[in-house]
């Protein structure tokens, strides 16, 4: 396996050598839910996995919420991208089924390359609510933190959110601004056969069966947290 190496700018911190390979699966629901599922496992699992793990665990013991969103698309500064994302349950291997939402944000650097994948973790009850909840951008809201990188960081950072980005062999802690999340129903009626809201997935208020690929998501959150324990 590759090994990272260190660059730090102002806002930016990039850790080389992650690349992210995409797969398929076709089954139901559609490709579309099931594609950006499978890719979410993947870029998750290259971001954690040993030995050489971009996302630190001192950042990951302490997520309430991960969020994933590949190949987000470009429009001057900011940025749009459809995600998945699971919340905490009672153990730190136990994990909520995913539920889908959207991000948009504005990052402080001008990254001419495709794809650009985004990683949030929620570090705090407030984080989470920022990731269930519909919300748009205001100037009262402060933004992502860019998140530390590195396997063996202490870094802790008091945040709600914590930010990374990935863009060809690249990974990152970045500043989001100017964000808004947004619940994607019509995306969770395909996966589960009836729109529900992000709530409704993360509390457990819905009654439904979780479909191979969001079992895959899942099972590969709860297998780093067995693994850290």
């Amino acid at each position: 396996m590759r090994r990272f190496s260190l660059l730090t700018f102002a806002g930016l911190t990039i850790l080389a050598g992650l690349s992210l390979a995409v797969t398929t699966s076709a089954i139901s629901p559609t490709p579309s839910e099931v594609e950006l599922l499978n890719t979410a496992t993947l870029i998750f699992k290259r971001a954690v996995e040993s030995p050489a793990a971009a996302i630190p665990a001192a950042v990951m013991m302490r997520a309430s919420a991960i969020a994933v969103f590949p190949n987000a698309v470009k429009d001057d500064n900011h940025h749009y991208a459809r995600g998945v994302m699971s919340a905490r349950g009672a153990r730190p291997d136990a994990w909520t089924p995913p539920a889908f939402i959207a991000l948009e944000g504005a990052i402080p650097f001008d990254l001419n390359v495709q794809p650009i994948d985004f990683i949030i973790i929620a570090q705090s009850r407030r984080g989470l609510d920022h990731l269930i909840h519909d919300g748009f951008a205001t100037p009262i809201r402060s933004p992502m933190s860019a998140g530390a990188i590195g396997h063996s960081t202490p870094a802790r950072i008091n945040a709600d959110l914590l930010a990374y980005v990935q863009f060809d062999v690249y990974f990152a802690g970045i500043t989001i601004r100017d964000w808004s999340i947004r619940a994607m129903a019509e995306s969770n009626a395909a996966l589960y056969g009836r729109p529900y809201s992000t709530d409704d997935v993360v509390r457990g208020a819905g009654f439904f069966h979780v479909p191979s690929p969001a079992r895959a998501w899942r099972d590969a959150i709860a297998a780093y947290f067995r693994e850290m324990s």
